[in-house]
């Protein structure tokens, strides 16, 4: 039993290996070999999302934040219009 739980053991460390140094540069040859690249993630683990009220309030920060970001994108934009509008108001009437 102590040699199953060995063997075990190192091969979920080889797992881990795999998926926290991937080879990220070559493509996969063939569909064994995307396989066997692929399968160590077996192991990762998300947790179970039961707290749907959790989630809608997640939902509803990120889409109050997104709002915010929305807005300060928007007015930064204009601001940058009317500077440029300024800007060239300002080169066009030198040249008169």
């Amino acid at each position: 039993m102590n040699e199953a739980k060995r063997r075990c053991t190192e091969a979920y460390r080889l797992d881990h290996e795999r998926i926290f140094k991937p080879d990220l540069n070559t493509p996969f040859s063939s569909a064994d070999d995307a396989i066997e690249r692929l399968l160590p993630y077996h192991i990762i683990d998300y947790p179970d999302v039961d707290d749907s009220a959790e989630v809608e309030k997640e939902k509803d920060e990120m889409e109050k934040k997104s709002l915010e970001l929305l807005q300060k994108y928007q007015g930064l934009t204009g601001k940058f219009q009317r500077l440029v509008k300024k800007e060239a108001a300002v080169r066009f009437s030198s040249l008169r």
